[in-house]
């Protein structure tokens, strides 16, 4: 069934003593019959709502104009609903007093107005304020509140130093505020945590905000920036644009020591199964398996947690101290279900926790399988299935040089540790959900065996 705005694009510009029941009561009227609410005007606009008639003298009204989009009163939707059709935009459209007159006088024409709905509007950066990131005096802005609607990666070389340049525009959705857009400027190299350029720009018209963007994009290009398709390093760009394009776009290759580093991690969690258990993979020639991990599970998680249920009763017979064939028929049961390769003479509570340890394993190795529709079988493959990004951070650079005396200074025995590399770990998802609001951040120590690694990362 039809409904009354099927394929009609609003763009809303409300005053800030339009209270917030207000624009819902539009916003909901809008949706409900249909229609979409858009935040940017582009040729795609149908109507522009305004909700203060004296605002018509504002840049997105006057972008409007240009581009032939009616300005209507709010009403317009209301009247529409009543009328169960969409009415004359006429009926209800919002004019200047000078438009008024230039219309009168012929200055302004609907071919001249058809002419500028294809033209691109660009406002270069040096003509808008640009504010540092760290400036206590910068206007605020609520990222978490907000929505990206637009970005740009670009990279350029030179002197063999790769670097990158993020330029992206996110819409506060919760806050009435004035200034609800904004422009955020990131670059720097790959291999440095620093940014060479921090800075945000906000304004309370989108048409403005979309005219900077393209501003900054074209000198980009003016200095040779090339657009790139890859994930930006991981201290450029914003959480939310990381969270998004991560699930998308490739990362950018690992280097041979994070490739190294995985291979290692997936070897040693193979390696446990196949020191303990006889059948955890499909009918594969051993030394294939361990070097090209070319294997299938056979165990299910609804298995695994059987198997998890003999362990939980073997430890309760052992703590209640019941009759040893009891504890023998749970033992027999395990080997046979766990497909164990040597039956333990004694079954202590230490046991018991390594064979959990174990089931673990295999529940991280079976989601890591399901995740990827088959177990990874390439380096690329293997690193991909881990679902975070590992970057190798290179010795003497400050990063590297912070982590080290962190080391040192946790330790009170400093020579006993040997740093032989140190890797950087992001995970989009959690840096997204973080709340940097609690303040009193630090950096903790945790220490796995390194069979848990994949478990640890792919969780």
């Amino acid at each position: 069934m039809k409904m009354l705005f099927d394929g009609l694009q609003f763009v809303a510009e409300f005053d800030a003593g339009f209270s917030f029941k207000k624009k819902k009561e539009v916003r909901d009227a809008i949706i409900k019959n249909g229609g979409i609410l858009s935040y940017l005007l582009n040729r795609k606009t149908d109507y522009l709502l305004l909700s203060n008639p004296e605002k018509i003298e504002s840049f997105k009204c006057r972008s409007a104009i240009q581009k032939g989009v009616p300005v209507v009163n709010v009403d317009f939707i209301f009247k529409c609903i009543e009328e169960s059709l969409v009415i004359d935009a006429k009926r209800c459209e919002v004019v200047s007093e000078s438009n008024k007159k230039a219309f009168q006088k012929g200055k302004i024409s609907e071919t001249k107005k058809r002419r500028s709905a294809g033209q691109k509007r660009t406002i270069l950066p040096s003509n808008v304020k640009f504010w540092a990131r760290d400036d206590l005096n910068a206007p605020f802005f609520d990222e978490p509140a907000s929505k990206l609607i637009k970005w740009a990666v670009y990279e350029r070389e030179s002197n063999a130093v790769k670097s990158c340049l993020v330029i992206e525009v996110a819409v506060c959705l919760q806050r009435d505020d004035p200034k609800n857009y904004r422009i955020l400027v990131n670059s720097g190299t790959n291999f440095s945590q620093k940014r060479e350029k921090d800075e945000f720009f906000v304004s309370g018209d989108s048409e403005e905000t979309v005219a900077t963007f393209a501003g900054l994009c074209q000198q980009a290009g003016h200095n040779r920036w090339n657009k790139s398709t890859s994930l930006p390093p991981a201290h450029l760009g914003s959480v939310k644009l990381h969270a998004m394009l991560s699930s998308f776009l490739p990362d950018q290759s690992p280097d041979e020591s994070v490739l190294q580093l995985v291979y290692a991690m997936w070897e040693e969690s193979m390696g446990q199964l196949l020191r303990r258990i006889t059948k955890p993979l499909n009918e594969f020639d051993l030394d294939m398996v361990r070097h090209s991990f070319a294997y299938s599970l056979t165990l299910s998680c609804a298995q695994v947690e059987e198997i998890e249920g003999i362990l939980l009763q073997m430890k309760s017979s052992i703590q209640t101290r019941s009759p040893p064939s009891e504890m023998e028929s749970l033992l027999n049961d395990l080997v046979e279900k766990l497909t164990l390769r040597e039956k333990p003479s004694k079954v202590t509570l230490s046991e018991i926790a390594s064979f959990q340890n174990l089931c673990q394993l295999i529940r991280d190795l079976i989601c890591v399988q399901e995740a990827n529709g088959g177990q990874p079988t390439t380096p690329i493959a293997k690193y991909t299935a881990l679902g975070c990004r590992i970057g190798h951070v290179s010795e003497g650079s400050s990063e590297y040089e912070e982590v080290l005396e962190r080391i040192k200074t946790s330790n009170s025995n400093a020579s006993a540790i040997s740093v032989r590399n140190i890797f950087r770990i992001q995970r989009c998802i959690e840096d997204e959900q973080f709340n940097t609001a609690v303040g009193n951040n630090t950096t903790l120590f945790h220490a796995s065996n390194v069979k848990n690694f994949v478990g640890i990362l792919s969780r």
